[in-house]
């Protein structure tokens, strides 16, 4: 039996996990020690619950994503907001090393993608879509890529395999991510400065949430979306 939700019921559902991300973190100590996201949280239940009810049940829901390509284009928006470039030149000499490996870990990915395709006789595309293009850049850039690939290259089922590999990459990024960066933590005895500087006081600006700010930023999100 096939259940269609429509977009409001399925945007209701989306929400509901996430939240249920939230009360698992807050109720489980070790979720919050160890930094796992919330988002991967309300995710992997909601995955168990769904594979259990698609493989015992004959009941099958059928989630309406219209607005999923909207919503990922607002998110990376909301990141474009918030960059400060403040604090990208207080990074220095560390960020220029991160930002090296950084480059020097895509290119692994990579590698080791079309490597696997060219073994598996793949197109070499297949490869691209499964590395940097999807576990750094993402389900947004996946996507994008994924149809043009397709397009071009005549691929099929690109969409799906490059939503699952996005997927995957930020499932096992959180789970492994977190307790890495706490293990680096705890090791080297990392603390945050919970004392602001004089100037970094006076930098601080206070405004209360009101829905004045809520309609300004969410005008700020339409307009970088649309210009974009």
């Amino acid at each position: 039996m096939n259940i269609d939700l429509g977009t409001l019921p399925s945007l209701i559902v989306a929400i509901a996990i996430l939240f249920a991300g939230y009360l698992l973190v807050a109720r489980i100590k070790p979720l919050a020690h160890y930094n796992i996201p919330v988002p991967v949280v309300g995710g992997i239940l909601f995955a168990a619950l769904f594979a259990l009810l698609y493989t015992q049940t004959p009941l099958r829901l059928n989630f309406d994503t219209e607005l999923r390509g909207f919503f990922m284009l607002a998110f990376f928006t909301t990141v474009g907001l918030g960059a400060d470039l403040t604090q990208l030149r207080k990074g220095g000499k560390n960020l220029l090393l991160l930002l090296i490996v950084v480059v020097l870990f895509l290119t692994v990915q990579n590698a080791v993608g079309t490597g696997m395709a060219y073994l598996l006789d793949l197109h070499p595309s297949i490869g691209l879509l499964a590395s940097s293009i999807t576990l750094s850049g993402g389900h947004g850039t996946g996507a994008a890529y994924a149809e043009r690939f397709g397009a071009l290259q005549n691929l099929h089922g690109v969409m799906e395999l490059t939503l699952a590999s996005a997927t995957f990459g930020l499932v096992i990024g959180g789970l492994i991510g977190g307790p890495v960066a706490q293990f680096l933590i705890s090791r080297h005895g990392l603390h945050a400065h919970t004392e602001p500087s004089a100037l970094e006081q006076a930098q601080v600006v206070t405004e209360t949430l009101s829905s004045r700010s809520v309609l300004e930023t969410l005008s700020l999100i339409l307009i970088g979306v649309v210009a974009g």
